[in-house]
């Protein structure tokens, strides 16, 4: 089979996005025999520029909405977003690709954040355009139950449609380290309480909530928060609170260093639709909290502490994890089992090709 896999993802979206999850599924395609390409706009962006701005006006001269016409921003976000699609059936064509799999159903998440502030006219049409694409599909995969449970309801779709499969991403591999050492190659003292934070600078992670949080703990608490995008809104919100000294913004390809010095691992995002950082965590055996939104429940189960992210609620919550030693131990407990019997990489490939092959039997 030749596959290509395809994603919105610019290049200082691959770090923390879908790629991270992608990847190992990819590789096991590979291993499995199979041809697998990932195509982004950051690759395109980098290796067909031309083809990418082609396409760009293309979707352009077909993008007639009078809904989307009249917001500028959301007209050139959409476009963007469906020029790597429309780029992918090209160089599919050129290359013999057998199979697309678009990691995306345009409306991506910077939309949805703001989705409920939009017009209803607009996000009526957006909603019907979002269905009719899902309604062309052979066939669509979400990361979990949850969410493939609220695409249908958003959509108005009930019963979900039948061609809907969950594929969960595969459990993470992440680089193992001893605390000390961990904690050597930051400059960690063995003394500090080190909570931290993994995801983009983005309003929706809602990481100005744990600054707070923090600010309220013990004074001998630091936050590290690992990720990438506009930092100076949460530096200035770390000089309002007074965390500014116990703050650090930095970005890092290997989280596992970070999970294998930290005390606890924390979650305040507003929305999730699986949440591999969440994963991540539960796989290093830091002992998590975690807002309880989206598809998180789902994923962390009873190995996390799912906590409303307002700073109070946080607050208390760090301080309850910090003092009960028995509490950590029964979460890396129930971390430890539910991690162990994650899908791995191979076993979520072969579920892939099972999906695949069933849509073709179907087909015939």
């Amino acid at each position: 089979m030749k596959l290509m896999m395809v994603t919105r993802e610019r290049a200082c979206d691959e770090r923390f996005g879908m790629r991270t999850s992608l990847m190992p599924l990819v590789q096991a395609l590979r291993e499995l025999g199979h041809q697998v390409e990932l195509l982004s706009w950051a690759s395109l962006e980098a290796d067909a520029s031309q083809l990418l701005y082609r396409a760009r006006e293309a979707i352009g001269a077909r993008l007639n909405v009078p809904e989307i016409d009249s917001q500028p921003g959301l007209r050139a976000l959409l476009m963007d977003i469906a020029a790597v699609g429309w780029a992918a059936v090209e160089i599919a064509l050129e290359r013999g690709i057998d199979r697309l799999h678009a990691r995306d159903v345009v409306l991506c998440a910077g939309i949805d954040e703001h989705l409920m502030r939009l017009p209803s006219r607009l996000r009526a049409a957006l909603h019907d355009w979002e269905r009719a694409l899902l309604g062309k599909a052979r066939w669509v995969v979400t990361p979990t139950r949850s969410g493939r449970c609220q695409l249908a309801q958003d959509l108005a779709l009930d019963p979900v449609p039948a061609h809907w499969r969950v594929l969960s991403h595969p459990r993470p591999a992440l680089r193992a380290y001893g605390r000390a050492t961990a904690r050597a190659r930051l400059g960690w003292s063995e003394q500090s309480f080190q909570v931290i934070g993994v995801g983009m600078y983005l309003p929706v992670k809602r990481f100005d909530q744990l600054i707070d949080a923090c600010a309220a703990c013990a004074p001998d608490l630091h936050l590290t928060l690992i990720g990438d995008g506009d930092a100076r809104p949460l530096r200035e919100r770390a000089e309002r609170s007074g965390l500014r000294h116990r703050l650090t913004l930095t970005a890092s390809d290997d989280i596992g260093l970070y999970l294998s010095a930290a005390d606890l691992y924390v979650s305040t995002s507003a929305s999730e639709s699986f949440g591999m950082a969440n994963l991540e965590a539960l796989m290093a055996g830091v002992p998590c909290i975690c807002s309880p939104v989206g598809a998180v429940p789902e994923v962390v189960g009873d190995a996390a502490l799912l906590v409303e992210p307002d700073p109070a609620t946080l607050a208390r919550a760090v301080t309850r994890l910090r003092t009960d030693g028995a509490l950590r131990e029964r979460l890396r407990r129930n971390a430890a089992a539910r991690t162990a019997a994650w899908p791995d990489a191979v076993q979520t490939a072969e579920l892939f090709l099972r999906i695949i092959d069933a849509v073709g039997a179907d087909a015939r």
